[in-house]
């Protein structure tokens, strides 16, 4: 969509001495990319209240759901990356080689957000506000159809821009390997290393309007296959209003993540009958994420009220012409919209005082300590090969989050916000993983598959210590949005089988087929909690307690099912097919659907191959998948396809160039809440195309 066309640079260059025990490696890289994101977003939806004044009025729409707001959403960034890899290796003697790794990157990712939104939870304050005009509609239990008659003073929209002038990260690793050959039958290998990322967004240029005062509203949802279609009655979209609302935005976002790591892995050759090799190993690492003095601008700082309408921004643009064509519906589109430049320089007005408005509860501490021993033997015989082992794994955390206090507590910390102390949680746990995997050769081109183990995968470091995310309430009495941590999760932990049956039938050819089952003992779903917190608006500057359902993670159980087919084969002498589906029943114990599992996925490829042209064409489908809650509400990603190519050409051995298209389709992105009544969002990003030479000497 950005219409953009931007260079990646890639070269490698190696050499090797005339004895070859050294050689060396070195790539540098430079990419820059322009993205736009084009979307209607509907943040959540709300129930009007039995016993409410709606409710009461029109009892029909007691308990109904109804949108909290409608949005036209505009997404750009641009990235730049650069950074390089460099690599060592030497062999000292014939039995020992050592590798050297260093690499680094950084990303420069400058971004702007704007957010043009209906305002249903206002309009509407779960019942104790306005009633939709007579001639609304329900279906599937939601007000899909809805006008709102203009009152006098009453903001029926809302607009937020935010421009993040300075996002980065930077990833960095240094590792040491080394192999030794410490006899014909053992080999000893070892790592060391360390890695070092970090996230940083030092600035949010924010702000907030009410738009469309006392101009009315309308909205009518159409599934999930066309945005909906809305309205801000008699207000005009297109030229900037005065009416703030608030500034808000974290400021000083320093994410630190910092792991080392060490390694030794062992194989030993047997000659003993059916076991052949003997490996065994130990790894232990140490890994470190913090978030600390976050500041939460607000209004109200020295250089003058941004209230004032004489010290709001002068000139605007709108979206850009052809904004939201591919999305359907009929909605705002030709938007005001202030410059990143514009709103930085507004954004003076505001207080980041690092000591009155720091926001710990943005802030978390991570330490983990990991490690494993593990023992496997290798198996085999005549027609048969396969392994069994066991991995013994520890893991002990150390997670540090921020609750309010008394003020009367002692070492705590004070800002506008509340009164703060450190919440410590530790937690330790061992795993003991057996597996095991057997290769069967039932003919010559036949072969069956099978393994059962047990697996441990821990849980996102964010999902653990990540920021309190908050979202006021539309009005004072109302309920709050919120999305954190929980330093108390476990571990995924699933006992797994498997089984498969493979059929070379032709040369390049395959014929599969497999069952699989995964029994989830632990598994991270989504909960929620009722939780207090200090909230600041226009209404009220000196803040006052709201209320917020705040979800976390947290630990159920589930299962998983279902099989897998593939094929592939050549047809006549340089065309082939390529196909595989797959088939995933999972489902929490309780009734509820696992993240991210789609029940089908498939990919159908053709492709040509010679001595010196090729193509590829792919189309990929997945149906759609629970993605989780966001505020307080189910979001589900509706099915999604794509079509990519690839025509690529080889001049010589040292020459070939290449065109590659991703998203010929040109596919939306769709979400859903309980049903596909109660659409969530929808994106277009547009096609990507990309043209490479390589030259190779």
């Amino acid at each position: 969509l950005p219409s953009k066309t931007d260079p990646q640079l890639s070269a490698l260059i190696n050499w090797r001495n005339e004895e070859k025990n050294l050689g060396v490696m070195l790539q540098l890289f430079s990419e820059k990319r322009h993205l736009r994101r084009d979307g209607q977003e509907i943040l959540g939806y709300s129930q009007i209240q039995a016993g409410s004044k709606i409710a009461l009025s029109n009892p029909d729409l007691s308990g109904v759901y109804y949108p909290n707001a409608i949005g036209s959403v505009l997404f750009e960034q641009e990235r730049k990356r650069e950074g390089g890899l460099i690599d060592v290796q030497v062999k000292p003697h014939n039995d020992v080689t050592l590798d050297f790794t260093a690499f680094t990157s950084k990303l420069d990712a400058s971004n702007y957000n704007r957010n043009y939104l209906l305002w249903g939870s206002k309009i509407v304050q779960d019942g104790a506000g306005q009633a939709p005009d007579p001639g609304y509609t329900v279906r599937n239990n939601t007000l899909v159809n809805a006008n709102f008659a203009p009152v006098a003073g009453t903001p029926y929209g809302i607009y937020d821009q935010i421009s993040r002038p300075d996002s980065s990260s930077s990833s960095n690793f240094f590792n040491f390997d080394a192999t030794w050959r410490a006899s014909d039958a053992l080999t000893l290998r070892s790592k060391l290393g360390t890695s070092r990322g970090t996230g940083k967004t030092p600035t949010q240029d924010v702000a907030e309007w009410d738009v469309g005062i006392g101009a009315g509203a309308g909205y009518h949802l159409n599934g999930i296959d066309s945005a909906a279609d809305w309205n801000l009655g008699t207000a005009n979209n297109s030229t900037p209003v005065t009416s703030l609302d608030w500034i808000f935005g974290a400021q000083n976002i320093n994410v630190k993540d910092k792991e080392t790591w060490g390694q030794i892995d062992g194989e030993y050759a047997l000659d003993a009958g059916f076991l052949n090799n003997l490996k065994f190993g130990a790894r232990i690492a140490d890994h470190e994420r913090t978030l600390s003095d976050v500041v939460a601008q607000g209004p109200f700082g020295s250089g003058g009220s941004p209230f004032d309408p004489a010290n709001q921004p002068q000139g605007y643009t709108n979206y850009p012409g052809n904004f939201g064509s591919g999305l359907g519906g009929t909605f705002p589109r030709n938007i005001w919209q202030y410059s990143p430049e514009q709103l930085a320089e507004f954004n003076k007005l505001t207080n980041r005082d690092p000591v009155a408005r720091r926001y710990p509860l943005f802030e978390y501490g991570l330490k983990e300590r990991s490690s494993a021993v593990y023992l496997q033997g290798d198996l085999g015989g005549a027609g048969w090969s396969g392994n069994v082992g066991v991995r013994v794994v520890r893991t002990e955390e150390d997670v540090t989050n921020y609750a309010e206090v008394s003020a009367t507590t002692p070492n705590t910390i004070t800002s506008a916000f509340g009164t703060f102390a450190p919440l410590k949680t530790e937690n330790s746990y061992t795993d003991v993983l057996p597996s095991a995997n057997l290769r069967v050769d039932l003919d010559k081109d036949l072969l069956a598959r099978f393994a059962v183990s047990r697996t441990m995968t821990r849980p996102d470091y964010s999902a653990l210590a990540g920021s309190l995310s908050l979202s006021p309430p539309a009005a004072v009495g109302l309920q709050g949005t919120g999305q954190g941590g929980n330093p108390n999760l476990e571990p995924v932990r699933s006992n797994n089988f498997d089984a498969n049956l493979e059929w070379y039938f032709a040369p390049r050819a395959l014929l599969s087929a497999g069952a699989f089952y995964m029994d989830l003992t632990s598994y991270i779903g989504f909960g929620r909690s009722v939780q207090i917190h200090k909230t600041f608006d226009n209404a009220n500057p000196d803040g006052y307690d709201a209320e917020y359902v705040v979800v976390s993670p947290v630990n159920s159980s589930g299962s998983v099912k279902g099989f897998e087919l593939a094929y592939e084969q050549p047809i006549m002498k340089n065309f082939g097919v390529a196909a595989n589906y797959t088939y995933a029943d999972g489902q929490e114990d309780g009734g509820g659907d696992l993240v991210g599992t789609s029940k089908n996925t498939y990919n159908l490829i053709a492709f040509y191959e010679d001595d010196h042209f090729n193509v590829r064409v792919a189309y990929n489908f997945r149906s759609s998948f629970y993605s989780g809650l966001d505020r307080q509400t189910a979001f589900y990603q509706a099915d999604t396809s794509s079509v990519s190519a690839s025509l690529g050409y080889r001049i010589n051995d040292n020459f070939s160039i290449s065109l590659d298209g991703h998203n010929l389709n040109n596919p939306k992105l769709k979400y859903y809440a309980l049903n596909e009544d109660q659409p969530r969002s929808i994106y277009q990003n547009g096609r990507q195309y990309f043209l490479t030479a390589r030259i190779k000497y």
